[in-house]
């Protein structure tokens, strides 16, 4: 009897721990259901995960834009300034469609884990839950909407390294777009002073030129004015015995006699030699008019140029120098502005060009995740790469989807399966 009383009391101290505990859970799980918030119903819930992939799907065409616009961005020719502006707003864009996707992913995991509260607590249940999950739903495309968390996840991964890529990109493609600049401002530079160097070379010479015709000028008037001073002189004075000796030929004259007799009979003998080799000769001919018609050419534009020089030389004695140091800066400019004229519109020739050509017809862009397998004969279909089973056709893979890791990946199960049947024939062999 003793013995059945200490049962008895152990038991109900038992007992009392059991609804001691009984009574803290049920205070920790009334606690945790008032710090629960507002739970919208399963409905709701439902039609804000649709919502939140229409706006992933939006925000994955917006990346195919950027990707476009970086494309049109690398292969523009306009001036250095509006590139850059470009590439700023391009960047904005980025840094715009990074954060919309971060702040999608997170919305979309708070209301994946709603489903499980409200099974928990008995509004739903997982059965409803996945005939809703289960319903086709489209884009504005008509292709179908991703709704699984997992592909959301890994489209999310996918866009968000692809806009990685791109702020790579933009930053590279600014730091190139700023060493142009400064390369063709060191180009500039460079050929401006090689350009001025060139023209005080051309004034040296032009004036050393005309410092040389000046004194053979000189000469020739001081010998001719000296010869007709001494022929009035000799006009004036003359005596019997100068006439004798002017009448007699002195030596001097025969030897000037003996020359132009030479001169004439070479003179003869090359009309004769022209004459014979007229027939075979006219192309020649023809080189040595030209060089003769360059050379005219040549002196008449240096004659010009000399008496142009005499002009401005004229006008610089009488002109202030900051007038001349402006007309020089306005013809040198005047010459600038002419080489931009014709480089922008060469730049505009090569844009034409580019516009022809992107105007032919090009493929459309591949799209990855949109290659659902929806036949029924077709739900055992592995794929060639990621070998996953029904889920999609092994072209819209999104696992492995670069093409050389493709053909990588295929050239890897071909070496084994030779393996595997060089096994299995040397097996057969024995």
């Amino acid at each position: 009897m003793e013995q059945l009383r200490r049962e008895l009391r152990a038991a109900k101290k038992e007992l009392a721990q059991v609804r001691h505990e009984l009574n803290s859970r049920t205070k920790k799980l009334r606690d945790l259901r008032n710090a629960l918030p507002p739970i919208p119903d399963p409905e709701q819930v439902y039609k804000n995960i649709v919502n939140r992939c229409h706006d992933f799907f939006a925000c994955t065409t917006a990346v195919t834009e950027l990707d476009r616009r970086l494309k049109t961005l690398r292969q523009s020719d306009e001036c250095y300034e509006t590139r850059l502006h470009k590439l700023s707003l391009l960047d904005v864009s980025v840094e715009k469609s990074y954060v919309e996707i971060l702040f999608i992913r997170y919305q979309l995991r708070t209301l994946f884990t709603i489903p499980a509260l409200l099974n928990a607590l008995g509004i739903s249940t997982s059965d409803i839950w996945r005939a809703w999950m289960e319903r086709p739903q489209y884009n504005e495309n008509g292709d179908p909407l991703l709704l699984r968390q997992d592909d959301l996840e890994r489209a999310a991964t996918d866009q968000l390294s692809q806009l990685h890529c791109y702020r790579k990109a933009i930053i590279d493609m600014r730091i190139s777009l700023m060493d142009g600049d400064r390369q063709e401002t060191v180009n500039f530079q460079h050929y401006m002073s090689n350009a001025v160097a060139n023209l005080q070379a051309t004034l040296d010479a032009a004036l050393q030129v005309m410092k040389q015709n000046g004194n053979e000028e000189l000469t020739d008037d001081f010998c001719t004015k000296n010869m007709e001073d001494d022929t009035y002189s000799g006009e004036k004075t003359v005596s019997p015995e100068q006439v004798e000796h002017q009448r007699t030929p002195t030596p001097e004259g025969i030897r000037m006699q003996d020359q132009e007799r030479n001169i004439q009979e070479d003179v003869d003998f090359l009309e004769e030699v022209e004459e014979l080799e007229q027939g075979d000769d006219l192309s020649m001919q023809d080189q040595e008019r030209n060089a003769i018609q360059e050379n005219v050419d040549f002196v008449e534009e240096v004659e010009d140029i000399e008496q142009v020089d005499e002009v401005e030389e004229g006008q610089q004695l009488h002109e202030d120098p900051r007038d001349r140091i402006r007309r020089e800066n306005a013809s040198m400019r005047q010459q600038i502005e002419t080489e931009i004229f014709q480089l922008k519109q060469s730049c505009a020739n090569f844009r034409q060009i580019i516009d022809e050509l992107l105007k032919h017809p090009t493929c459309p862009p591949r799209r990855f995740g949109l290659g659902a397998i929806r036949k029924q004969g077709e739900r055992l279909m592995r794929c060639a790469f990621c070998r996953s089973i029904g889920r999609h056709y092994s072209d819209s893979c999104i696992e492995i989807r670069k093409t050389m890791r493709r053909q990588i990946d295929k050239q890897s199960d071909r070496q084994i399966n030779r393996q595997a049947d060089r096994q299995t024939d040397r097996q057969t062999d024995r």
